[in-house]
């Protein structure tokens, strides 16, 4: 496969403008008939559904966090195999990650991709040079936008410093915006509910980028990158928990889980919400499940009496903002809960672990929800436990073995307010990574039955049993609804 042009933009911090180009530049070139791959750092949905619409094609997370290198170029060769060129988007400041090695100036050397940096120079001009040049001293820069230029003559300041202090290349100076054409939530820039609103925005941030950068520098400088070597698939047939990941709570040694791939025609069928109330997959769970014999069927919770039969359900995150408009969903919530106790495998994760509840509190309202688990949740203003996390499964669980150990990312504005010791609650020895002194076991998972439910993500391919265990449930319980029905008759 070939890994072909490539850009990463960073910059010094968050909110400086990483996304504004990244999609702008993405959607400028795909009018221009380009073929564009999107990649994203680290676990983030938003800004990846932007990228995604903007290109024209599935954006890919690129989580060292997740994978290991061989890994994570193999995803990353496979992403941009055909396209004319890949755009990808750093997170946080070039120099910052949370993890030994997880920062986007480590992804940029691992993909051996030209880095640009997106450079908020608001109220600065000659500082940007020294900017420029300490952060050029920690890792490669081979050039920088200009973000929020007040004036032409503030633009050619900050270029005239930069460039004969540093030598790196000024590839654009982008004007400041009277206001974010991208008005961040808490959870980051939800995409429009109106599509057609959606692109009125991206054609106007292509305009703004083809008016304001250097569009054949960029290009020339993305074509300069090398062929990458890739040693390894992706997807192996085995997958196998990597000694390469091994920390001080991870299981020791080798420990073979069944076969992720299964060749032949798909045997169950697994449905998942995609609406405005939940949205956020991973694109390689949905294909783990795929790969390990299941047909996968997109649903609507408000369209729910119309649902086709299915064997088992993904849930997966939403925005929590949305979710005051559930009272409407009353009586679809309760056909959850008919499915739950029949015994269909239910895994739901991220926000939609709130579906599964008593009751969802936001401010003084307060919401029935499916009544599956025996909790109730409310809103809170601040995330709850932000961040990487490995887990332990302290007990044996429908969808997750009692010893397997897994990582996973959490970030939600909900808390449940049932804690308790009853039986149902799965409790998770949990780490925040990097503080091996500082262990703690939590509750953040439910289960009953065949129905699970957490507000940890996780990322299928890092969490080799998961998606053979769901199609094992799924199979195990169509083979009961047959032998019911084949009883009854």
């Amino acid at each position: 496969m070939r890994s072909g042009a490539r850009l990463i933009f960073s910059a010094t911090s968050g909110s400086s403008g990483k996304t504004l180009v990244t999609v702008g530049l993405a959607a400028f070139l795909r009018r221009r008939g380009f073929s564009i791959a999107a990649c994203k750092k680290g676990p983030d949905y938003i800004d990846s559904e932007w990228l995604s619409v903007a290109s024209g094609s599935r954006c890919v997370n690129l989580d060292p966090f997740f994978l290991e290198k061989g890994r994570l170029l193999s995803l990353f060769s496979r992403t941009a195999a055909d396209a004319d060129i890949t755009l990808i988007e750093g997170n946080r400041g070039l120099l910052d990650g949370s993890i030994p090695g997880g920062t986007t100036a480590d992804l940029a050397e691992l993909l051996q991709a030209p880095t640009v940096i997106v450079l908020n120079i608001a109220c600065m001009a000659d500082t940007a040079a020294a900017v420029m040049a300490g952060l050029s001293a920690s890792a490669p820069v081979h050039g920088v936008l200009l973000n929020r230029c007040g004036s032409f003559r503030h633009a050619e300041a900050a270029r005239r410093a930069i460039e004969s202090k540093t030598g790196i290349p000024v590839l654009g100076a982008l004007p400041r915006m009277e206001e974010n054409p991208l008005p961040e939530r808490r959870m980051g820039l939800p995409l429009f509910d109106d599509p057609e609103e959606t692109e009125q925005l991206l054609e106007h941030l292509s305009d703004w980028m083809e008016q304001n950068a250097d569009i054949d520098s960029l290009l020339g400088l993305a074509r300069s990158a090398s062929e990458l070597p890739v040693s390894m698939p992706f997807w192996p047939e085995d997958i196998f928990v990597d000694p390469v990941f091994a920390d001080p709570i991870r299981l020791h040694g080798w420990k073979r889980y069944p076969p992720i791939f299964c060749s032949g025609e798909p045997n169950v069928r697994i449905g998942f919400v995609q609406d405005q109330w939940l949205r956020f997959y991973y694109g390689e769970n949905l294909e783990a499940l795929r790969r390990s014999g299941a047909e996968l069927v997109e649903l609507n919770l408000s369209d729910i009496e119309h649902w086709p039969s299915i064997d088992g359900l993904y849930l997966g995150s939403g925005i929590p903002d949305f979710f005051s408009n559930l009272e409407s969903l009353r009586e679809k919530l309760a056909v959850l809960r008919h499915f739950s106790e029949e015994g269909m495998p239910i895994y739901a994760e991220g926000g939609s672990f709130v579906l599964l509840g008593r009751t969802f509190r936001k401010n003084a309202e307060t919401a029935p929800m499916s009544g599956i688990f025996p909790l109730d949740f409310e809103s809170i203003s601040r995330p709850g436990n932000l961040g990487y996390v490995t887990v332990e499964a302290a007990r044996e669980t429908p969808f997750h073995p009692a010893g397997s150990i897994w990582r996973g990312h959490s970030f939600h504005y909900v808390r449940c307010l049932s804690r308790n010791t009853e039986d149902g609650w799965l409790r998770l020895r949990r780490r925040p990574f990097g503080r091996a002194d500082d262990q703690e076991t939590y509750a953040d998972g439910y289960a009953v039955r065949r129905t699970f439910g957490t507000f940890v993500q996780l990322y299928a391919p890092a969490v080799p049993h998961w998606a053979s265990r769901f199609v094992a449930l799924c199979q195990e319980w169509a083979s009961e609804r047959k032998s019911c029905t084949e009883f009854a008759s």
